[in-house]
């Protein structure tokens, strides 16, 4: 798969906090891929139940268009305190 392009979205106590960028024009072989990367909410840790999601998505060259191939969220949320 190539020109793939990975968010996180994320939501704090079910409201919408961004939708955080992992990396845009990737590509992926066969096989397993691992991507690090620290997040940290644009205004900081703040009290409140968060979740993630992840979305993979490519993105046609020619149109701009994404295309959803896959979503994966955490299966229990983070709690702040």
């Amino acid at each position: 798969m190539s020109n793939a392009r990975l968010t996180l979205r994320v939501a704090r106590d079910g409201e919408p906090v961004e939708d955080f960028s992992l990396g845009t024009a990737l590509t992926f072989t066969q096989g397993s891929a691992q991507i690090q990367q620290r997040y940290l909410p644009p205004t900081g840790w703040e009290a409140g139940s968060y979740t993630f999601e992840v979305i993979l998505e490519t993105v046609d060259s020619a149109t701009g268009v994404a295309t959803t191939l896959a979503t994966m969220e955490t299966e229990s949320p983070v709690v702040v305190e």
